[in-house]
């Protein structure tokens, strides 16, 4: 008796992929009749999972992926220090005004500049988001 019911679920799940109101039996269309997973799919899903929980597998995987591409924390400081150093140009550098200012006094000039484009850049970012919700409010 139980195997009927479940030869009776099979019929219906049939019967309603037929169906044209159902959907479409077309695997690319936008209303496709295939809503849940293939036992292909499944199979696939349960092989990667069980691949994913060995974690031997999983650390070789991620020395492969992320070898020589993870940087630290003081590695990515220095790099935008030294970008930050090659963007300023060279006549500011050799100029004599720069020489004959303390290291102090250049200090407290890159925090100023720095806190002075963060400011700018705050207040264009606001400017940005106040247009947009000004032209969703007359869409």
């Amino acid at each position: 008796d139980n195997d009927n019911d479940n030869d009776n679920d099979i019929d219906v799940q049939e019967e309603e992929r037929t169906d044209p109101w159902w959907g479409s039996n077309n695997p690319f269309s936008t209303n496709p009749a295939f809503t849940y997973p293939s036992s292909e799919h499944i199979k696939r899903s349960n092989s990667k999972l069980r691949l994913w929980n060995n974690s031997t597998w999983k650390e070789e995987w991620y020395e492969k992926r992320w070898r020589g591409k993870v940087i630290s924390q003081d590695e990515k400081t220095q790099r935008r220090q030294d970008k930050l150093l090659s963007d300023i140009p060279l006549d500011v550098l050799e100029s004599p005004k720069l020489a004959s200012l303390s290291e102090e006094e250049v200090t407290e000039a890159i925090i100023s500049y720095l806190a002075a484009n963060r400011k700018k850049s705050d207040a264009r970012r606001k400017m940005k988001k106040e247009k947009e919700m000004e032209r969703r409010r007359y869409r």
